[in-house]
Parts: structure tokens; C-alpha cells; sequence
């Protein structure tokens, strides 16, 4: 239920719920009080009282014919009431159906009560008798009172009667204040405390405390703000975390290019020295050392490369401009460099062919920088051999770049694509690059539809597999370019 809902079920039952109990009370009070015969013959008094005053207004201009008078209304009287009186506007008895106080001034008579049992005559006090009145109107004029003296006592009853209202009053007022304090606790309970859970929360968040565990639990609007808010705490922690991660990675990153942009450098300007110092004067060895030279020079343009490439990322400034392209022309290009590149080194590159040809949506120096990398990781950790083959599967062109060397441990294998990760730095080959080259790899290959993963065994080697999507060749011919983000 949600806390509109809530709000306004309250409300109707802050309303409902007393009126019923009123009701309620009522009915069970008026029940078993109209059992009692004292107040059954309460309510035929006062039945009979406006019957009389009726038919008393009716005959009031015969009011001194008193024989007609008192046969008019002996019927009523004589069944309910001990006496029937009638004062006028002046106060003045006009009619008493024992014909004793006719004349006489009634706030200064007295009433003869005898006692049935020892025959004693005795004053009473009207205030302390059970008279009721009833005031006589016609034609719109009030023109005195009908005083009724009862047979029984109905002073209760009337005690009853006229405080009824006031009781009900006083049930309804109890029953709001119940209802109220009730609600209050309800309310609170759902709403107010989930509030200031979430006030402390926020306070604890704010002070640095990331662990603070929201503990309204509950399935409605105020606990789904709560569960949205202790996610918000997960990814701000998560992000967080990332964050220092991502500082601890950069300032490693620093340190790495530092080193591998020194150590090239420091090896070409040594070579150079030799060289332009006539000191080696074999062509052998000045062929050997301007090689090195190349190399060196080639491993920093690469590493640069890198750096320029994620920099770019980074500004969402980078760019694929993807062409239809045939992978055979493409990767025979490509590869026939990489053979060249290859031919005075250590490790031996082979390539299968013939490589298939197939129509691919490609940015052909962005793939190019993609096999760079994955050449140059495999021949840091190979022992002898880098192999490339290519495939066609349904859909999709697939290439491969295998190597015979060290490989990756199992627990490495799914972060090797992150940006700065390197594979445990107890090892020895961990230290070398940057940790850039593959996560640049597979952010280019998925800007082109495709994916990158890796099989290894540690001791066995690695092989790296790259699927692209293959072009329809009803595919539109025209450039088109997508932003890696």
C-alpha cells in the first residue's frame, strides 16, 4: 500500500471507526436500557404527556367547564399520572384533576403525599417530585404549562435521557483520541522512523561510513526508497573504490611509462653515441646496432601510440570510421609487414594461408593497431613461435594469434582486458607494459561489432581469438563512422 493510500485510509478511519463505536453504543445501550420496564413505561409516559397537551390545547376555551375537562382527560391521566396540572401564564394553577389547587399560585404550593402503610399525610417539596412538563400552544401563542406528577419514579429515566447525548459526545471524543494515537503509532512506525532511518543513513554516508546497512526492509513505497537508497550506497562505495583503484592504477601507469619510455631511450641514445663516435667501424655490427636502434625506436612509437590511444578514449574523442573492406587484401597487407618485421628476430611468426575473403566493415589502421598489440604481448612472453591463422564461421570472420609461451593464470584470465591490470607482479613478466594494450584492443574490436577473448594454460601458452562480423552483400557501400566511448 502505498503512503497516499495510507494517508487517506487513516483519515476515513479516524471518522468512521468512532461514529461506529457510537453507533455501536447506542444500539447495545438503548437495547438493554428500553428493557427495563421503568423506562418502557418512560417512553409510554411521554407518549401519553403529548397525546394530553394536544387535546388539553385543543378544548382550552373550556377550561372552567371542568366536568368536561376532566372527562377529556381522565383516560390519559389516570393510567400514568398521580396529578395533572395546569398553570397559566401567570403562574397560576388553572386546573388540577383533584380540583384542590385551582386559584393558586404554584411555586408556593405544597403537595400531600400519604404514606400508604401508616395512613400519614405529609408536605413534599415539588422539586423533589418527578413532574414533567409540557408547554401548551395555540395558534402560535404559548398560553401556560401542563405540569404531569407520574405514578412511578422517572427521575433515572430522565437522568438518562437528558444525558444521553453528552455520553455519546464524550464516546465519540474518546474514541478520535484512541483513533489518533493508534494512527500516530501506525504512521510512525511506517513512515516517520523509515524517515529518520534514512536521515542517519544519510548523515553516516556523508561523514564517510559506506557500510551503513539500511535495515527497513519492508514492501512498500518507503521501503522500495530505502532499497533504492542502500543501491545508491553500493555503487557511490563501488564507485569509490574504483576511484582509488583507478588512482593507485594511474599513478602506476606513470611510473610504468616512465621506465619503458627511459630504458629505449637510454638504449638508442647509447647506440647512437657508438655510432656517430666512428668507434664501431664494422658494418656488421653498425647494421646490428641501427636494428637495435629501429627497435627501440618501434617499441616506443608503440608504447606512444598506446598512451595517445587511451587518452583519446578517455575524452570520448576517439573515432572508428568503419569501410567495407575484404579481409583477405587487408590482413595479407598486414600481416606481410609483420613477416618482414620478423625475419632477423629470435621467435619465428607463422601465418596460415590462403586467408579467406570475405566482405567486413573495418577501420584498417585501428585493426592494424589491434594485431600489433597482440603480436607484440605474444612475443614478450613466447618461447619460439607466434601463430596466426584465420577462419569463417557462420556470420563472422575470426582470426587467431597463438603463441607457445608462459600463458596467463586461470584467476587473470577475465581482467586482462581491463585498463592498467597486469597479471600478479610476483611474476616475472608481469612488469612489462603498461596494462593498456589489450583493454585498447577490446574497445576497438567492439566498436567494430565483433569480440576478443583468450584461451590459456599457464606453461602451455595463449591464444587470442577475435571474431568480426561478416557484411550482407546487399550492405550499403558508404562510409560510416561509431565514437568509442
Amino acid at each position: 500500500m502505498n503512503i497516499r493510500s495510507k494517508i487517506i485510509l487513516s483519515f476515513l478511519s479516524l471518522l468512521v471507526i468512532p461514529l461506529l463505536i457510537v453507533i455501536l453504543s447506542v444500539l447495545v445501550l438503548t437495547t438493554n436500557f428500553f428493557n427495563i420496564p421503568a423506562v418502557d413505561k418512560f417512553v409510554s409516559i411521554t407518549s401519553s404527556m403529548d397525546r394530553v397537551t394536544e387535546e388539553f390545547a385543543g378544548n382550552l376555551d373550556r377550561i372552567d367547564n371542568y366536568p368536561y375537562m376532566d372527562g377529556l382527560l381522565r383516560p390519559y391521566y389516570t393510567t400514568y399520572f398521580r396529578r395533572l396540572l395546569y398553570v397559566d401564564q401567570e403562574n397560576i394553577i388553572q386546573f388540577d384533576s383533584e380540583r384542590k389547587l385551582i386559584g393558586v399560585a404554584f411555586d408556593k404550593v405544597s403537595f400531600f403525599e400519604t404514606d400508604s402503610e401508616g395512613g400519614v399525610t405529609v408536605s413534599v417539596d415539588p422539586s423533589s417530585l418527578s413532574m414533567m412538563e409540557r408547554n401548551v400552544v395555540k395558534g402560535g401563542v404559548t398560553h401556560g404549562r401542563l405540569v404531569f406528577l407520574p405514578d412511578i419514579d422517572i427521575k433515572d429515566a430522565f437522568t438518562f435521557f437528558s444525558y444521553l447525548p453528552i455520553a455519546f459526545v464524550a464516546i465519540f471524543v474518546i474514541s478520535v483520541m484512541t483513533m489518533i494515537l493508534i494512527l500516530s503509532k501506525i504512521l510512525s512506525d511506517g513512515i516517520l522512523n523509515p524517515l529518520k532511518e534514512l536521515n542517519h543513513a544519510a548523515e553516516m554516508i556523508a561523514s564517510g561510513d559506506l557500510d551503513y546497512e539500511m535495515k527497513y526492509k519492508k514492501d512498500d513505497e518507503i521501503g522500495k526508497f530505502c532499497n533504492e537508497f542502500d543501491r545508491m550506497r553500493l555503487r557511490l562505495k563501488d564507485s569509490l573504490a574504483k576511484q582509488v583503484e583507478f588512482e593507485h592504477s594511474r599513478q602506476q601507469l606513470i611510473a610504468s611509462v616512465s621506465h619503458d619510455l627511459k630504458t629505449p631511450l637510454t638504449s638508442i641514445q647509447g647506440y647512437v653515441e657508438l655510432l656517430s663516435d666512428d668507434i664501431v667501424e664494422d658494418p656488421e655490427t653498425q647494421k646490428q646496432y641501427l636494428d637495435i636502434i629501429r627497435s627501440k625506436s618501434a617499441q616506443l612509437n608503440h608504447l606512444i601510440d598506446d598512451l595517445f590511444t587511451f587518452t583519446k578514449m578517455n575524452l570520448d574523442e576517439f573515432v572508428i570510421e568503419l569501410s567495407p573492406i575484404d579481409s583477405q587484401a587487408l590482413f595479407d597487407f598486414m600481416l606481410t609487414e609483420k613477416e618482414m618485421d620478423f625475419q632477423d628476430r629470435s621467435v619465428a611468426l607463422r601465418v596460415d594461408r590462403p586467408i579467406p575473403s570475405v566482405p567486413i566493415a573495418a577501420d584498417a589502421p585501428r585493426l592494424h593497431q589491434v594485431l600489433d598489440n597482440l603480436i607484440s604481448n605474444a612475443e614478450k612472453f613466447t618461447k619460439t613461435y607466434i601463430h596466426i591463422y584465420t577462419r569463417v564461421t557462420p556470420g563472422y570472420f575470426e582470426w587467431f594469434v597463438e603463441d607457445d609461451g608462459i600463458g596467463i593464470p586461470q584467476e587473470d584470465l577475465s581482467r586482462i582486458f581491463e585498463h592498467f591490470y597486469k597479471v600478479d607482479k610476483s611474476r616475472t613478466y608481469s612488469s612489462r607494459g603498461t596494462g593498456l594494450g589489450l583493454a585498447i584492443c577490446k574497445q576497438i574490436i567492439e566498436a567494430h561489432c565483433g569480440t576478443i577473448s583468450v584461451k590459456s594454460q599457464v606453461g602451455e601458452g595463449s591464444t587470442f581469438k577475435v571474431k568480426l562480423p561478416i557484411q550482407p552483400a546487399e550492405s550499403d557501400s558508404t562510409a560510416h563512422s561509431q565514437s568509442l566511448s
